[in-house]
């Protein structure tokens, strides 16, 4: 405890007291010294006794941290143009039957938070005259693999008519066979009148 800062050692002496008290491992974060450091805690039991003393294992996280940042400092990046481009992206998940929007897509589609898209009411968000084309369209690249641009109308949960750009491009497993379909969603209403 001597070689930690103050806080971070009166925090471990804590862990460690709920790891003797409660028989079970303590796991956790700390920054100190310029890295990030990830420790676990584990009550030593001998003979099936109570545990008085611990076995404590750390490791330097400080890369996964910068990663994790990065990762989210671009993420906030994304969300920000997404907006500034009324721009998304979405994704339908073959074997799981799961379709995915970004939040942007779905202020695009006005629906409420929450709302749960699949590809039946994702379809039916088209105007009618477009609908065969998206069917069509979305149906050669989930069998045959075959990319899609698209300029469309939708009609929103408002019901409200929005031209869009909607692109689709297939992903294969190392078999060959399509396990996902994942594009964009662009609002171009504005453009386009």
């Amino acid at each position: 405890f001597e070689l930690l800062p103050e806080h971070i050692a009166n925090e471990r002496k804590r862990n460690v007291e709920i790891a003797v008290k409660t028989g079970k491992p303590v796991i956790g974060e700390d920054f100190r010294a310029g890295y990030w450091n990830e420790f676990s805690i584990h009550p030593v039991i001998a003979e099936g006794q109570i545990p008085n003393r611990v076995a404590v294992y750390s490791r330097d996280i400080t890369e996964k941290k910068k990663n994790e940042q990065q990762l989210a400092d671009n993420y906030a990046l994304l969300q920000l143009a997404g907006v500034s481009a009324k721009f998304g992206g979405w994704c339908y998940d073959v074997e799981k039957s799961l379709l995915t929007w970004s939040e942007q897509v779905r202020l695009i589609h006005e629906t409420p938070e929450g709302f749960q898209p699949n590809v039946e009411n994702g379809i039916n968000f088209y105007a009618p005259e477009w609908r065969d084309k998206i069917i069509q369209t979305f149906s050669r690249c989930l069998t045959e693999g075959i990319p899609y641009n698209e300029e469309m109308e939708i009609l929103t949960f408002k019901g409200n008519r929005v031209w869009v750009r909607t692109t689709g491009e297939a992903f294969r497993n190392e078999k060959g066979k399509i396990v996902k379909v994942q594009g964009a969603f662009q609002n171009i209403h504005e453009r386009k009148t």
